[in-house]
């Protein structure tokens, strides 16, 4: 009984902090879409550029969806539990670093091969 409350507690704190990422992240995700829709004006259509951002975040929580239980559940009939444990924390670590120099490292490369691009911040957005 003890494991299945643990199991519970994590499962709950789990969704608090999914919902916490959430939030931020589709904020984010608005300000980086009115910054190429500044730089380029109707090059998506109208709000076609925010219809388009929607979209693809839906369709990446859908294929982790998706993906995540079937990959669990083939790791854990042929290794067991602790493998699917430390192969999906592989695959989330391995995948932060693409989603954290896309965001960090490349416009600050970007900017002198590129003088025309303009990085946003969410502070200059905030003070509007």
């Amino acid at each position: 009984m003890n494991h299945k409350v643990r199991l519970c507690a994590l499962l709950a704190i789990m969704g608090v902090g999914f919902i916490l990422l959430l939030v931020p992240a589709m904020a984010e995700m608005t300000y980086l879409v009115h910054s190429k829709e500044e730089r380029r004006p109707g090059i998506f259509g109208k709000k076609g550029a925010y219809a388009q951002a929607y979209g693809l975040f839906n369709m990446a929580f859908a294929g982790g969806t998706l993906i995540g239980p079937l990959w669990g559940g083939f790791v854990e009939r042929k290794a067991g539990w602790a493998t699917v444990g430390w192969s999906l924390g592989l695959f989330v670590g391995v995948s932060v670093v693409p989603a954290v120099s896309t965001v960090t490292i490349l416009p600050v490369f970007a900017e002198p091969l590129f003088p025309s691009l303009k990085t946003i911040h969410t502070s200059t957005l905030m003070n509007r």
